[in-house]
């Protein structure tokens, strides 16, 4: 088989696998989901190319791979059976969902923030945070779990910041999360009341 491993996003066009420097017209393809067991496919594909049955979804939380194979006989002669190659299929990145509690923080200067998490979500996380919500932001080292802990939202000065995570499952384009906003107030300050004489 002429292709090569390939890895692709759930729902990309799916590969065509062909068959080259065969001798045997004779041709039957099979495909394995654990590449030791193989099964036919139905209906039959005897041709030197397949795609349309080549597999191109990954609709849960994991990685698809399935394995393929040709088994090609000339005449009379045993049958032989090619390399297999692999295509796998990662699911589609997902940031999830957070919590409007989370998502929307006022505090006093000082007080802590509330930890911040990804209710559900598929891939690599990469939390960041802005100073500006439409400005750069900027990667928080070290913070690649579910959870932004309210550790990593300082609440030292006065002022907003903005965080979000970037999702990325495999090969398949980012998914950014909501963004969070945290509004520390500075300290009240009462001041003080002076009169004048009439």
């Amino acid at each position: 088989i002429s292709s090569t491993s390939v890895l692709i996003c759930n729902n990309s066009a799916a590969p065509t696998v062909s068959l080259t420097g065969n001798t045997g017209s004779t041709i039957r393809w099979q495909s394995s989901t654990d590449g030791t067991t193989y099964n036919n496919f139905a209906p039959s594909q005897t041709g030197t190319t397949i795609n349309s049955v080549v597999n191109n979804a990954a609709p849960g939380i994991s990685q698809v791979v399935t394995y393929y194979k040709a088994i090609v006989q000339n005449g009379v002669c045993p049958n032989q059976t090619t390399n297999a190659i692999t295509v796998s299929v990662d699911p589609t990145s997902k940031a999830g969902t957070i919590l409007t509690a989370q998502k929307v923080q006022q505090l006093c200067i000082g007080s802590p923030a509330t930890d911040v998490t990804l209710q559900t979500n598929i891939g690599t996380i990469i939390w960041k945070t802005a100073t500006s919500i439409g400005g750069t932001y900027n990667t928080i080292g070290g913070q690649t779990a579910a959870t932004l802990p309210a550790a990593n939202i300082p609440t030292t000065a006065a002022g907003v910041l903005y965080y979000k995570a970037v999702v990325t499952s495999g090969v398949c384009p980012s998914n950014e999360s909501d963004i969070v906003s945290v509004q520390t107030d500075a300290l009240t300050v009462a001041g003080s009341i002076s009169s004048t004489s009439v």
